[in-house]
């Protein structure tokens, strides 16, 4: 045996692309000069994980083997002079990661060939080996919609919606997406930044730290963005994408970074979690798919569907319905700057109660003239008013209010259910809501006379509705600033509008001989009243209250019925 040895030259043949799960060849070399006596020649593949920790002064590199496999193609003797060949075939697992090269984080599969030497440093060499990523099948995504914050939104703050084609990215692909501003009244928007972010974690000797490597950058400049208007955009995406790992305590995760570029205001931003796949090959085929709606036409989308679900009416505005004569419409609203607000308005007949609220939600106290009439309705609305917070409230309108944008269909729809079930109660409560005390022992007599009027009694206003002839009439208590009945006034609506030459105001300070008009009997409509009034659409005549017995003014009622006949052309008024 020669004592001085000399080592081999050693090389390796690898294919150019490597996947796992798949089968490769690799073919080792080794080239004598001179005949060299061996126990071994070990060939094998290896993967690591490998981190850098960068401290004050130095920086030093760690890492952990997930992979070894290890063949021996000789088992001893000499090797002769020239080139020995030793094939052998591997495999990686399904589930290895790629091969990565970052600022921090590595993932790297070498080749390894060692020739051992009996008595003498053994020949070897390492050889670094690309790996393909596994991952190229689209996996199940739930697509979903991204704001900068409902708060914003409200506070008249910059606000943006995201959405993407797919959170599947693939190296060299398109990624389409469309982007959507609101507030442009309130704030300058100058422009757009995606960024495709690496978020690289590895352990340190405290913890876990994080490290954010920047991929790739886009602009999109925008000019005079339409408020909730979507932006589209298609990205083309690098070429050396690798699809993200767990491996140890190692991993790697990507983002897609939203900066919305905002004038004298902090700039929104919003990471998206996106997945990357691998190469797919010479396949083409996977559809490029349309991102979700953004904006104004996410929420008209939503308002439509709430529409559906919830019974409502959807005119591309607000939502509407009627539960047994009470109006709903569900809106959203700028509220100066307190924002945006879901408002939900609530329309009914007169009650004729002098409704009122004091408070704001929660703490809402109903107000009225009666004592009984108010209690009446707060213990009917007390389990619903909740659901649909009222902010305002009068005889003919409720408000309810919501400091939400619409954006979100649960909360719609909640809102709307709530709005709903308001009315549905407030219908059913209405009819029974009590005379007033002071009036109650004059409600038999009223109903005497709305049922000889053909009419019905509204007993929270005491108001008789009726009609005659086709002319719509109303006899009502009418209540002053103490909520005592200070008056009763009889109206009468005839049909089509009263010409101009009969329209007048008259009161007993001026005597009833200045009654003459145009040949009008209103002599006998006003005798013993305190006020006669003609304008465009009705004829009211004013008399003292309240009124006990109101079957005693039936010729009056038959006067304003003539009066109202010959204003309607019945009686030769008009030539």
């Amino acid at each position: 045996m020669a004592f001085i040895k000399h080592r081999p030259e050693i090389l390796v043949y690898v294919p150019r692309e490597i996947s796992p799960g798949v089968a490769f060849n690799v073919r080792a070399v080794v080239d004598c000069k001179h005949p060299v006596p061996v126990t071994s020649v070990d060939v094998e593949l290896v993967g690591v994980c490998a981190w850098i920790i960068r401290t004050q002064n130095s920086r030093y590199r760690d890492e952990e083997q997930f992979f070894r496999s290890v063949a021996r193609v000789h088992r001893g003797g000499e090797l002769g002079q020239g080139r020995h060949e030793y094939p052998v075939r591997f495999r990686l697992p399904t589930d290895v990661p790629a091969s990565y090269v970052g600022e921090a984080l590595r993932i790297e599969y070498t080749i390894r060939v060692r020739v051992n030497i009996p008595w003498w440093p053994a020949a070897q060499a390492s050889f670094l080996v690309q790996v393909n990523s596994g991952r190229t099948e689209v996996v199940d995504e739930q697509r979903v919609v991204y704001s900068s914050g409902a708060r914003a939104l409200q506070q008249h703050k910059p606000y943006a919606e995201l959405s993407l084609g797919a959170s599947t990215l693939r190296p060299g692909a398109a990624l389409r997406g469309a982007v959507a501003l609101s507030n442009v009244a309130y704030n300058t928007y100058r422009g757009l930044q995606m960024e495709l972010v690496a978020a690289e974690r590895y352990p340190t000797l405290f913890g876990q730290h994080s490290n954010h490597r920047r991929s790739h950058k886009w602009t999109i400049p925008i000019a005079r963005p339409i408020e909730g208007k979507p932006i589209h955009f298609s990205l083309a995406l690098p070429e050396d994408l690798v699809p993200g790992f767990t491996c140890g305590r190692c991993s790697l995760e990507w983002y897609l970074v939203l900066r919305v570029d905002v004038a004298w205001a902090p700039d929104p931003r919003m990471w998206v979690p996106v997945v990357v796949l691998g190469k797919r090959g010479d396949d083409k085929s996977e559809e490029l798919r349309v991102p979700l709606a953004v904006g104004a036409e996410r929420r008209d989308l939503v308002w439509r569907k709430v529409g559906e679900k919830t019974g409502f009416r959807y005119d591309g505005h607000a939502l509407t319905t009627s539960v047994d004569g009470v109006d709903v419409r569900v809106t959203r609203e700028h509220d100066g700057r307190r924002g945006v607000c879901l408002v939900a308005t609530l329309s009914y007949p007169d009650l004729g109660v002098g409704l009122a609220i004091a408070g704001r939600p929660p703490e809402v106290r109903l107000l009225g003239r009666d004592q009984g009439q108010v209690t009446h309705l707060a213990r009917s609305l007390a389990d619903v008013v909740s659901r649909c917070p009222l902010v305002r409230a009068d005889d003919r309108e409720m408000r309810c209010e919501l400091r939400d944008g619409g954006q979100r269909a649960h909360t719609l729809e909640g809102f709307v259910d709530g709005a709903r079930a308001l009315a549905t109660t407030l219908a059913r409560a209405l009819p029974r809501i009590p005379p007033p005390a002071c009036m109650a022992e004059m409600v038999p007599a009223w109903e005497r006379t709305a049922r000889a009027l053909g009419g019905r009694l509204v007993h929270a206003a005491m108001r008789i509705e009726a009609a005659t002839d086709q002319m719509p009439f109303q006899l009502k208590t009418h209540w002053d600033e103490l909520g005592r009945p200070s008056r009763t006034v009889l109206e009468l609506r005839p049909n089509g509008t009263i010409d101009t030459r009969y329209r007048m105001a008259w009161t007993i300070a001026q005597g009833v001989d200045s009654l003459v008009h145009g040949g009008l009997p209103l002599a006998e409509l006003c005798s013993g009243a305190r006020g006669l009034a003609i304008d465009a659409e009705h004829v009211r005549v004013v008399l003292s209250g309240p009124l006990e017995d109101p079957s005693r003014e039936m010729e009056r009622v038959a006067a304003l019925v003539r009066v109202g006949h010959r204003l309607s052309g019945r009686a030769g008024v008009y030539r």
